[in-house]
């Protein structure tokens, strides 16, 4: 077993000689964290991104869009909201318009609903993810309790939403995809620093 280990060892750059010729057990441990940090890099799989889940057929409006027209594209819409953006040109999404925010407007603050638009009755309570991310890296989201969970890219304009049960099921199922190899289970969790000054050796990152 020993063996194979070293086999494994002497295959990476640096670390496995380092490994081999050292005499000193702290530096042959962190050695040995350092290659399993490398393993874990290389052996990472290709994890699915927020693009691959989303919703891209979403139905959008202008804060000035009256409420009527706004009331048709929510009985359209399969999410059950409206994002509204700040105008089509930049398309940047400021909030939703849903049933819900509807009746507390008109019903809770007796506004008149002639002169009601959809800024009048938005929902900011919104989170954005940036779509090129990993779902693995957005589960935290769904702990925040946001009314919608909307995909923008680079430069904040809208894409898409993502179902949050959508969002959790790919998470889970991403995160089962990714294990360390039992020989590695003593060190697996632990970390290694960014960049690490070792004697004989110079920096390693």
């Amino acid at each position: 077993m020993y063996a194979s280990l070293h086999n494994i060892l002497a295959k990476s750059r640096g670390i496995g000689l380092a490994l081999h010729n050292c005499s000193k057990p702290g530096l042959a441990d962190f050695a040995l964290k350092a290659y399993v940090e490398l393993y874990r890099k290389r052996r990472r799989p290709s994890f699915m991104l927020i693009s691959e889940i989303m919703n891209s057929d979403v139905n959008v409006c202008t804060e000035d869009t009256p409420l009527k027209d706004v009331y048709e594209l929510i009985q359209s819409s399969i999410e059950g909201f409206v994002v509204v953006l700040d105008s089509f040109q930049h398309r940047v999404p400021i909030g939703i318009v849903n049933e819900h925010s509807i009746c507390e407007s008109v019903v809770g603050r007796q506004r008149p609903t002639r002169s009601l638009d959809a800024g009048a009755v938005l929902d900011s309570n919104i989170k954005r993810l940036c779509h090129n991310v990993e779902v693995t890296e957005c589960e935290s989201v769904l702990d925040r309790g946001a009314d919608a969970i909307l995909v923008v890219n680079e430069r904040r304009q809208f894409l898409g939403a993502v179902d949050p049960e959508e969002l959790e099921r790919a998470a889970r199922a991403a995160a089962r995809r990714y294990h360390i190899p039992t020989i590695f289970a003593g060190v697996a969790g632990q970390q290694i620093p960014a960049a690490v000054e070792i004697p004989a050796f110079g920096w390693l990152k």
